[in-house]
C-alpha cells in the first residue's frame, strides 16, 4: 500500500510540474481526458464517479447530483486511476 501511495504522490507532482497547474479540470483538458456529468443520485451508496476508456479515449464520468466541491475530489480520484492505470498498461 505504501508503495502505491508513494507512486501516486510522485505522479501527481510530476503532472503538476509538467502542466504548470494543480487544477484537475485543466489537467484533464491537457491530457485530453473527457469529463462527463450524469445524475446518479445522492444516496450514500450512489456511484460518485468512474473512469473508463471508450474508443481509445479516456472518459471520467462524475455524479452531477453531488456538490461541486465533492465532484472535484472525485475527479482527482478518478484522474489518478486514469493516469496510474495507463502507466501500468503502457
Amino acid at each position: 500500500f505504501r508503495r502505491v501511495l508513494f507512486r501516486s504522490r510522485r505522479e501527481a507532482r510530476r503532472l503538476k510540474a509538467k502542466l504548470h497547474t494543480a487544477d484537475p479540470y485543466e489537467i484533464c483538458a491537457e491530457m485530453r481526458i473527457r469529463i462527463e456529468l450524469q445524475p446518479m443520485g445522492t444516496n450514500p451508496g450512489s456511484c460518485k464517479g468512474f473512469c473508463l476508456t471508450r474508443f481509445r479515449k479516456k472518459v471520467i464520468t462524475l455524479n452531477s447530483d453531488l456538490p461541486e466541491e465533492i465532484r472535484r475530489i472525485i475527479l482527482i480520484h478518478e484522474l489518478g486511476h486514469a493516469v496510474l492505470h495507463s502507466r501500468i498498461l503502457s
